[in-house]
């Protein structure tokens, strides 16, 4: 079996690659790692030369030409050669390049430049560090931006050109036209934060992380262009290799592309010279190549994860050589799942358990509507219509899928003592393995949810704002504001069993209030809306009210006094009681009252608002402004609140402030904070 797995020739070039992996994550930091180095040379010893050889081309470099940082400040005018297209964060937009040969990560202003351009930058070098793919990134805070040429090189304007003329033919439509652009160069900038979640969720994120097949589709497009040439095989492999470098920039570098492109050009440069290379052989080699021009890549979970899963299709492929097509694709895809496993779990703590099966369904479906799209871009637009019907279908597969089961280390651990006891126990107690399978649903494929009791109110650990959820009883829920991520949003709510709210209030318009609440629109039932109305109305709350209204999903701006009964809780709307000019002060203000306690939700008020909101008294202060210094210290304390929640996360403008924390502690309220605490759960029926 394990001639067939991995042939006698390719076995020590494998072990080079794995040698050349840890001697790459020794060279970038990782100091223990010479003792693994040590011990594969030990095992090893008879080919020292070429063991040898290897370390030396990862570290030679780093020890003749050590990494040089920039110094803090000020600049003006300096040439930076964008690595990424701009691409819009939380924080705004962003790209990463190089200046003075130093890797950078750029906060820009605008959009305005591609892919592969010099652009001359005018701002500061700030102290901070970001790191991406695996490798830290000096920040640089970027004022003023020129574009100096587009490309430096044929390579990069090709490839900047058509990056652009795909987004250009596949923009507008739905989102599954947007997803289009990801299958064919990996460009996601048009597919929602909660799409991308969801593929993740599914196992499903890899078909937009542009790799293998994307690369045999681009050879194959630039070997049926060169057709009427009557060229030769041997000269469409050197017109492959020609061409790769303009797909790698066309894709924005991305670790996955640099793994299958290197792959292809060694098959390429062994078709022209009449070579054959075993495939092993092709993935050990490109591996070496790769971490010996950037030793970096190794510690990006896209490299990783693209070099695993191929060793797993590998093995799950000459597992099945005699199998019928199905099992084949089958057995490839488990192969590549039951690979990347130890990586997810390391990574990000928890694997989608049918993987497998959903990658089965949607596999052929994407090889569609990517072959569709390609025809498209360089075709007529018409293609581009069921090529995006099925990256819809594919959607609806990724947003099915994300909810099955996910397990981490208990439960993989959990899956492998079940399956060792169901394959002892199949022949000799068929009441055991069922006995065995219904222990592994119970404890591993049932999802876990925390439902909040009636009366219970939770301020949900969505990072910095707010996210506050009310529970009435039997099944009914209001949410008031959502914070600033939906994708976390919705996790909350899947982990409190929420898939429906009476009411939604949107306090004010601020992204960490109203950003979350845009993902959850079509995913997340809503009977009604209130929002504060105008002035004040901000983007973020602009999309959801929108996206709402197409729903037709009501949508009611109450003034102080309206009153609803949620269960056992009852929501009256206290402010605000006029326009301000702050958009902080035209927050609703909401008194919850249950059967026991009451408690007052503030949004973000501040002064002004607080002067014209007296005579309060509750039991539970949700604190303004997130502990800000933007509040009244004798409003605070008006209030006899025994307990005060601040809703707040990490972040730069310093809240809470110390002495709001000082001033509610020393009056005797016991404060609790979701960035400390976590979700924070108050129940006032007790």
């Amino acid at each position: 079996m394990t001639h067939r797995i991995v042939p006698a020739p390719s076995r020590l070039w494998l072990a080079h690659g794995v040698l050349a992996c840890v001697v790459a994550v020794t060279a970038t930091g990782w100091l223990p790692g010479w003792a693994i180095v040590v011990s594969l040379v030990a095992i090893l010893r008879a080919h020292l030369l070429t063991m040898a050889a290897v370390i030396l081309a990862i570290v030679l470099p780093r020890l003749l030409w050590p990494p040089t940082t920039l110094p803090h400040g000020a600049i003006e005018g300096r040439v930076v050669t964008l690595s990424t297209a701009p691409t819009s964060g939380q924080f705004g937009w962003w790209a990463l390049g190089t200046l003075d040969d130093v890797p950078v990560f750029l906060e820009l202003p605008d959009d305005e430049a591609e892919i592969a351009d010099s652009v001359l930058v005018t701002g500061i070098v700030t102290d901070d560090v970001a790191t991406f793919a695996g490798r830290p990134r000096q920040v640089v805070r970027v004022e003023e931006l020129v574009i100096a040429s587009h490309g430096r090189s044929i390579y990069g304007s090709a490839g900047a050109s058509i990056r652009r003329h795909v987004a250009q033919r596949v923009s507008g439509g739905r989102e599954g036209r947007a997803l289009l652009a990801g299958f064919l160069v990996g460009d996601t900038s048009g597919v929602s934060d909660l799409t991308i979640e969801a593929m993740k969720k599914a196992g499903l994120s890899h078909f937009v992380a542009v790799s293998g097949s994307n690369v045999a589709l681009f050879l194959g497009l630039v070997a049926i262009v060169s057709l009427p040439l009557g060229i030769g095989p041997r000269r469409r492999a050197v017109a492959g290799l020609a061409a790769l470098p303009v797909f790698v920039v066309a894709t924005g570098f991305e670790p996955s592309v640099l793994r299958a492109s290197a792959m292809a050009a060694l098959v390429l440069a062994g078709r022209a010279m009449d070579m054959t290379i075993e495939f092993w052989q092709v993935v050990a080699l490109a591996t070496i190549g790769l971490l010996a021009l950037d030793p970096w890549l190794v510690r990006s979970v896209g490299f990783q994860l693209s070099l695993v899963a191929t060793c797993g299709v590998l093995v799950g492929s000459r597992l099945s050589l005699a199998a019928g097509w199905l099992r084949r694709a089958l057995m490839a895809t488990v192969g590549a799942q039951v690979a990347v496993a130890p990586l997810l779990l390391w990574h990000f703590g928890s694997i989608p358990l049918f993987s497998p099966l959903a990658n089965l369904i949607a596999a052929p479906l994407v090889t569609l509507a990517t072959a569709l799209a390609i025809s498209g871009v360089v075709g007529p637009d018409l293609l581009l219509v069921p090529a995006e019907w099925i990256a819809t279908v594919i959607i609806e597969i990724a947003n099915t899928a994300a909810s099955w089961p996910q397990v981490g280390w208990l439960g993989v651990i959990t899956a492998a003592l079940a399956a060792g006891a169901g394959i002892r126990l199949r022949h000799r107690s068929p009441r055991g393995v069922a006995l065995v399978a219904a222990v592994f649903v119970a404890f591993v494929v049932l999802p876990r949810t925390e439902v909040l009791e009636a009366g219970e109110v939770a301020f949900l650990d969505v990072g910095q704002g707010d996210a506050i959820l009310l529970a009435g009883g039997d099944g009914l829920y209001a949410l008031v504001d959502g914070g600033r991520d939906p994708v976390l949003l919705l996790e909350r709510l899947e982990h409190h069993g929420v898939r429906h709210v009476a009411l939604v209030v949107v306090t004010h318009g601020d992204a960490d209030h109203a950003g979350g609440l845009a993902g959850i629109t079509g995913r997340i039932g809503i009977g009604e809306i209130w929002e504060h109305g105008d002035p004040h109305e901000m983007a973020a709350s602009r999309r959801f009210l929108a996206d709402a209204s197409n729903l037709g999903i009501p949508i009611v701006v109450p003034h102080p006094g309206h009153t609803v009964r949620l269960g056992e809780l009852v929501i009256e709307v206290l402010g605000p009681t006029r326009r301000y000019a702050s958009p902080n002060d035209q927050s609703i203000v909401l008194l919850v009252t249950g059967p026991v306690r009451s408690m007052l939700l503030t949004g973000d008020i501040e002064q002004v608002a607080q002067s014209e909101l007296s005579d309060i008294s509750v039991n539970v202060l949700k604190v303004p402004h997130h502990g800000a210094g933007t509040s009244d210290r004798d409003w605070l304390l008006s209030t006899g609140a025994e307990e005060a929640v601040i809703s707040v996360g990490a972040n730069e403008f310093g809240h809470p402030v110390p002495w709001v924390v000082a001033a509610l502690e020393s009056a005797g309220s016991t404060v609790r904070r979701t960035d400390l605490d976590g979700t924070v759960i108050i129940d006032l029926g007790t």
